[in-house]
């Protein structure tokens, strides 16, 4: 048995942000016709999921949501998950409010904002992942059930200088990643795409020599780092490429598709 863990931004998903339909026919076509384990991981939240894989399709995939805190199996129910420390979500929104950084806040189902209004690049970001927005005051930040996500929202040209003053304990305390060009976003200590996917093969019993990886980005690649058999889309950077045994098409030309057609089934 294969597991085949595809990213969705810049992977799946083209440049206008749509699944083609031939992939979609293609993946139905796996899913239905072989023993192969089809994973969407991605960065989003479920609900920033269902908008871009139709119900029909979603029900026979795992996933792992919002950089591998979160493992749904395909009835959708949680196998592991793994949220931050609320009283360390305090110690995020203290440096955000020193710092005058805009913050956001997602448990499973919603994005917090601790203050109004919000810029035009949170409004980006709560449009792009599907989300409800609720406005939390400091104080219940201790109340919520789970956080999984802490995001950081910045002018891309600015993203550099507030990697610069973070702490070195924030490395201590959290996963820090930057999966999007106005993004700086902090999970649970040692939570990625590529624990979770280890985690997943453990459940199942999938050995990893039988795991392929896909995906184009900074956040993809602790799962090219998990298992032989990476594959990076031809749309990544030089610097992604490097550490991926296999090149696909790029994320417009099905390059999902060819991945599996050419390096899994082969």
């Amino acid at each position: 048995m294969k597991l085949i863990a595809i990213d969705m931004d810049g992977t799946l998903l083209n440049s206008k942000n749509k699944v083609s339909k031939i992939q979609l026919n293609y993946l139905e076509k796996i899913v239905n016709r072989t023993d192969i384990i089809i994973v969407v991981t991605t960065g989003r939240p479920i609900e920033g999921i269902s908008n871009f894989i139709p119900s029909y399709l979603l029900e026979k995939m795992y996933i792992i949501a919002l950089n591998g805190t979160i493992i749904l199996n395909q009835q959708k129910q949680v196998i592991s998950e793994f949220p931050i420390i609320n009283e360390d979500v305090l110690t995020l929104q203290k440096f955000a409010l020193k710092h005058n950084i805009e913050m956001s806040i997602l448990d499973r189902t919603k994005f917090y904002t601790l203050q109004e209004p919000i810029s035009y690049i949170f409004r980006f970001d709560l449009h792009l992942n599907n989300m409800e927005l609720s406005t939390l005051a400091v104080e219940d930040i201790s109340k919520l059930k789970a956080i999984f996500k802490v995001q950081y929202i910045i002018e891309p040209i600015d993203v550099h200088n507030v990697y610069r003053t973070l702490p070195d304990f924030f490395y201590d305390k959290f996963c820090i990643i930057n999966s999007a060009p106005y993004l700086i976003e902090f999970m649970a200590p040692c939570t990625n795409k590529g624990y979770a996917v280890k985690e997943l093969c453990n459940y199942l019993q999938i050995n990893m020599n039988d795991v392929y990886t896909i995906g184009d980005g900074k956040n993809d690649l602790p799962m090219f780092n998990i298992t032989d058999n990476s594959i990076a889309m031809d749309n990544a950077t030089d610097a992604i490429k490097k550490h991926a045994k296999y090149i696909t098409m790029n994320n417009n030309e099905n390059g999902v598709k060819y991945a599996i057609q050419n390096y899994v089934l082969n």
